[in-house]
């Protein structure tokens, strides 16, 4: 009998449908567009193209010389160490590990050589701190460390024992290459974090920093033999083997790389991976995982010298971590505490913080600096406590939200907010081709000033591509794409980095999300809202292609919106007709259990994304927030054919037939749902009634051919009935004013469904995140 596993929330990897298997964001097909264009109504310029519209961007500056590189052109994961492809909705440790090195190995290039990996991770140091990093070291100093480093023990079940000899050498180098080291390699086995039971062997951090491994600068992986390297037959062997260790080893490495970038704002992350005699280093960014070749650390720790010596340089510009955003807050403690306390008020935390108390949530909070809109100066804000939501994914967006506050005095008009100067910072790695998110913001709510607010949707205050002055060549905010394929990868290599750029966006609309109504009735007002704004972008030639439960919100400032819901996350909507937006509208985008069923079965010919495919989304999303957050009748067996294995079929026969017998109930009890107890109480007619309607709307885009061939011209008004939004909303509103609406009917705890193993089937993770995340 197979072990059932419970159906996972919509922000973390959904399970594959029967259909063709779903693409990732970083697998879309790229249209031939022309260079997107900053100005509204055009497209956005390249990522480095200059800056000609007086918006901030990342300057040109002086070009860096043209260098020649070691390796030779290759293909990206020419050696099959993808890891195993089928995993269970389960998220346990061993499920979470083989998710991350699967999604890591897509994008994994090398082994490249040495100075390769080293002049592209430290490009702001490489020739004048690492390729110099032994001239400033006496050879005493050096057979010292050697010395250390020789008695580093390599036989199986003495892997505990290497941890001292490693850390005091990796010390002793980092004493020696300056007088007043700012890094310091520690054993993580005296930091264990009880959140996070897998975890490295020993991490590098900031010295006399005290911190769990996930937020240090960089991690370490050991382990006693040499054939437990992942890429050990492939440096200088045509061996293809691949052990199933080497497959475990890569999955903690590619586990501990996520886990690092969920838990601290990084441009890019290092590892060092010590293999018995041997090492090499691992660097990962949103768009690729870099691997350097080999190298015998006790023969020749030259490279573990230069290593050390470009990631302690001066500033983080060696680690990666993200050089805008300080883990501290300086001098606001009083204003904080009160943010805090409104933030509580007003249901604006995370269902997680709100469980933390207000000096650990200050103590949580972060100061973010941005470039002003007209770039003049650098704003900064102040994060009421942790990220609302970060990304789960290692590539990709990597998206992070935060709800945060302005420091007074360094942001212009903090009051065209809300009354409490609340504002969303969504940090994302943006494709370069799309146009920008808030380009498209623009483009609805009538220019940059907004001057025709479209309620239903968020307004921007600002969106900016980042850049750490004074130097903007160093590239901190690109990820390595570019010159990947341009130097290292194969020019007829089937698949090719996708470039990623380091974009910053601030949001005036602050919203609740809908999985925490008070009633059914407030999240169905808000859920029409988001509707009408949806119908506004249509008219303007928008399709959002993205609408999911957590891509609308509750207004938390009805009053300043206009409105008791808007949509949030563009990013992926396209303007119809622009060059370029047809193949946009063929891509596959959205969240697995909310696409629209036309566009999960497709086939080889793919559909263009319409209206009704959106408004579709509405249907899936409307019922799972009320199947998952109330009482209902709808059997268990349905929940999991619908939204755990999104099967077609189960979709289809859910709205054509069965959502007839599908109710939503007014009692408080979250345990009712299927069974007998749940028909016993009393229904929440206006819900569910809009519920059965809006089923009705859907089908009629799903009948078979020849019974649309029989009757379509007779009653043409029976079919294709979302291709407007007219019928949709005379539903909303006919549930809207009834008098029917029950009280005390606010969202209860998400409830998991038990889904057979068997059942479940793998695919990539087209949504990231939930809320303000896209």
């Amino acid at each position: 009998m197979s072990e059932p596993a419970p159906t996972p929330p919509p922000d973390t990897p959904p399970p594959a449908s029967p259909a063709p298997p779903l693409l990732h964001d970083d697998d879309l097909p790229v249209a031939a567009a022309s260079p997107p264009s900053r100005d509204v109504g055009g497209t956005s310029p390249a990522a480095d193209a200059p800056n000609d519209d007086g918006r901030p961007r990342t300057p040109t500056g002086t070009q860096p010389p043209v260098h020649v590189f070691n390796t030779p052109v290759s293909l990206p994961s020419n050696r099959p160490l993808a890891s195993r492809k089928l995993q269970s909705q389960d998220v346990d440790l061993a499920t979470l590990k083989t998710e991350a090195g699967g999604e890591a190995s897509r994008l994994r290039v090398g082994p490249v050589s040495m100075k390769d990996f080293m002049r592209l991770t430290f490009r702001r140091h490489f020739e004048d701190v690492v390729e110099n990093a032994l001239q400033t070291v006496s050879e005493k100093d050096q057979a010292l460390v050697s010395a250390i480093l020789e008695d580093v023990p390599t036989e199986n079940g003495l892997e505990r024992d290497m941890y001292d000899p490693l850390e005091r050498g990796m010390n002793k180098m980092c004493s020696r290459l300056w007088k007043k080291s700012s890094i310091e390699v520690e054993t993580v086995d005296r930091k264990k974090d009880p959140d996070d039971p897998g975890m490295p062997d020993l991490m590098i951090k900031s010295r006399f920093e005290k911190c769990t491994w996930p937020t240090a600068l960089a991690f370490v992986e050991v382990k006693p033999r040499d054939k437990q390297d992942p890429f050990y037959y492939t440096d200088g062997s045509s061996s293809n083997v691949v052990h199933g260790y080497e497959v475990d080893v890569w999955d903690q490495i590619s586990y501990y790389a996520t886990v690092s970038f969920r838990r601290r704002p990084r441009c890019f992350l290092c590892g060092i991976g010590v293999f018995g005699n041997r090492a090499r280093f691992f660097r990962f960014d949103r768009s690729s995982i870099l691997v350097s070749e080999a190298f015998e650390y006790k023969e020749d720790p030259q490279p573990l010298w230069q290593f050390l010596a470009g990631f302690g340089a001066e500033g983080y510009y060696g680690s990666g971590v993200d050089p805008t955003i300080d883990f501290e807050v300086h001098g606001h403690d009083a204003l904080l505490l009160e943010k805090i306390r409104k933030a509580r008020e007003k249901r604006l935390l995370s269902e997680e913080a709100e469980k933390l108390n207000d000096d650990t949530l200050r103590a949580q909070s972060s100061t973010i600096r941005v470039p002003s809109k007209d770039g003049g100066k650098l704003e900064q804000y102040i994060t009421v406590g942790p990220p609302l939501v970060t990304s789960t994914a290692l590539l990709g967006r990597g998206t992070c939200t935060w709800l945060a506050f302005p420091v007074p005095g360094t942001v212009e008009n903090p009051e065209r907010s809300n009354e409490d100067h609340f504002v969303i910072i969504k940090d994302s790695w943006r494709d370069p081709t799309r146009r920008l998110e808030g380009d498209i913001y623009d483009i609805i709510h009538g220019g940059k000033d907004h001057v025709d607010h479209v309620p239903g949707v968020a307004r921007k205050r600002s969106d900016v591509d980042l850049v750490e002055p004074p130097d903007p060549n160093n590239k901190m905010h690109r990820t390595l794409a570019h010159v990947l394929n341009t130097h290292i990868l194969d020019d007829n290599a089937p698949r090719k980095c996708p470039p990623r750029v380091h974009h910053r966006c601030i949001l005036n609309s602050v919203g609740i999300p809908l999985s925490r109504f008070t009633c059914t009735r407030e999240a169905l007002e808000a859920i029409y809202d988001s509707l009408l704004g949806h119908e506004h972008m249509s008219k303007k030639d928008i399709l959002h292609r993205d609408i999911s439960v957590n891509n609308m919100m509750i207004s938390a400032y009805p009053e300043v919106e206009k409105c008791k819901g808007f949509l949030i996350d563009v990013e992926y909507a396209t303007v119809v007709g622009e060059p370029g937006s047809e193949g946009h509208l063929r891509e596959i985008t959205g969240t697995t259990q909310f696409i629209s069923t036309a566009r999960l079965r497709q086939g080889e010919q793919l559909l263009v994304h319409e209206t009704w495919h959106d408004l579709e989304s509405f249907f899936w999303s409307t019922t799972y927030l009320f199947i998952h957050h109330r009482p209902h009748t709808l059997p268990d067996k349905w929940i999991t054919g619908v939204f755990a294995i999104c099967h077609e079929s189960i979709r289809l026969d859910l709205v054509k037939t069965h959502v007839e017998t599908m109710q939503i109930l007014c009692g408080p009890d979250d345990n009712s749902e299927g069974g007998e107890r749940a028909r016993a109480q009393q229904e929440n007619a206006p819900l569910t009634s809009l519920i059965h309607e809006f089923a009705t709307l859907v089908a009629s885009h799903y009948q078979d051919s020849p019974f649309v061939k029989k009757y379509y011209r007779k009653n043409p008004e029976d079919f294709f009935r979302l291709t407007t939004h007219e019928e949709l909303k005379k539903a909303f509103c006919k549930a809207l004013n009834s008098d029917r609406w029950p009280s005390n009917d606010g969202a209860t705890p998400f409830r998991l469904i038990e889904t057979p193993k068997k059942a479940a089937r793998a695919s990539s993770n087209v949504s990231e995140s939930k809320g303000y995340s896209g």
